[in-house]
């Protein structure tokens, strides 16, 4: 009789070891949560608004822990203690956030008053600890250094309407991991996310026809980023020192590379450039990871100033394939090194003399490029 119930205390609890450790280790259940919320370091993704913040009512911003998914939440209202002045032509600018404090930033487009706001001036939110930042369309337009030195910016949500943008305005915002671009913008601006080392990839919305000089400059942590399919121009030092970029494709769109819109960008492996026109000096410079370059008979310059072509300083072992039955006239010839021609013939063997000789192979379609 003692061993029966022995046997049965003993049962017992094995039973509820195994339903505790169930509990634990069973993804999902409410004690294993628990337990990894306890011991998470947590690393939360961006803000998402329910609603629409306002001076008198709050929306919800809820941020989900990418690790444990445990969710964070906090009220939002229309942001406070910022100062006004209206120009000569009406539009209104905030010119100071001297009284803001908080750490997430929902700019509205019209005072407490009601009267609209325009303009972001220069520096207003600069050198600020905000982590987060969404701004209402009906601003229009946002000014030099808005945002830059924000070491403690991750995320920021940009408004459909703004048509004008100052240089630098998230400059060396070290720690922007997030960009919300809406469907329907148009346009960005000069230098706008240089050196905002912590952010990793980024889509441009169609709509967008040109990217500015040095816009993504220094972005050392961007691996890859989609383009536009109604991109035409990339401006100078556009991805330049983007060391880690190695996704990129081009739309047929894109007519003209400026200069090093790509320099240093030595993950950069392979490039189709299909429908490009003008390929500037530089271009790519310094691309030590290129090996295969694909440009169609639709080029009409490749450009060389002094020393530079497009790929000087990349890998003697690059190749150059197009669809050309020949080096169209327009092509110089020095477009690659100091002083040797690119070689012509039988699908351009190498000149051993020349280490930034340039070997091109015509007569490929796009369908052989081996890239």
């Amino acid at each position: 009789m003692k061993n029966k119930k022995l046997i049965l205390i003993v049962v017992a609890t094995v039973l509820v070891i195994g339903a505790a450790l169930a509990l634990i280790l069973i993804p999902g259940s409410p004690l294993n949560h628990l337990l990894q919320n306890e011991s998470c370091t947590h690393n939360y993704g961006p803000y998402t608004l329910h609603g629409t913040p306002t001076y008198e009512v709050a929306a919800t911003a809820e941020r989900v822990c990418t690790l444990c998914q445990k969710k964070q939440t906090q009220s939002v209202y229309a942001a406070t203690g910022l100062s006004y002045e209206t120009d000569e032509e009406g539009l209104t600018h905030v010119t100071s956030a001297d009284n803001f404090t908080g750490t997430v930033l929902y700019l509205s487009a019209k005072q407490e008053s009601g009267d609209a706001v325009h303009v972001i001036d220069e520096a207003v939110f600069a050198e600020r600890n905000i982590e987060f930042v969404f701004i209402e369309d009906g601003i229009l337009s946002i000014g030099d250094y808005a945002f830059a030195h924000n070491d403690a910016l991750r995320h920021v949500r940009l408004p459909v309407t703004v048509t004008t943008y100052g240089c630098y305005t998230f400059a060396n915002c070290s720690s922007l991991t997030s960009v919300e671009l809406p469907s329907g913008i148009t346009k960005l601006g000069v230098q706008q996310f240089y050196e905002c080392t912590a952010l990793t990839e980024i889509a441009l919305p169609d709509g967008i026809v040109d990217l500015p000089i040095g816009i993504f400059f220094g972005c050392s942590e961007l691996t890859s980023i989609r383009l536009p399919n109604t991109l035409v121009n990339i401006g100078g030092e556009a991805f330049s020192a983007c060391a880690k970029l190695s996704s990129i494709e081009f739309p047929e769109t894109l007519k003209e590379i400026y200069p090093s819109s790509f320099a240093g960008c030595t993950s950069l492996e392979t490039l189709i450039l299909p429908g490009l026109q003008k390929l500037h000096y530089s271009a790519f410079i310094g691309c030590t990871g290129l090996r295969s370059v694909f440009l169609s008979d639709d080029i009409l310059e490749i450009e060389v100033n002094g020393a530079d072509g497009p790929f000087f300083c990349c890998d003697s072992s690059l190749v150059l394939y197009t669809d050309a039955a020949e080096r169209p006239s327009s092509w110089d010839k020095h477009f690659n090194n100091f002083d040797s021609n690119v070689s012509d013939e039988d699908g351009g063997e190498l000149d051993d003399s020349a280490y930034h000789n340039l070997k091109v192979v015509y007569n490929c379609p796009l369908s052989d490029f081996p890239g």
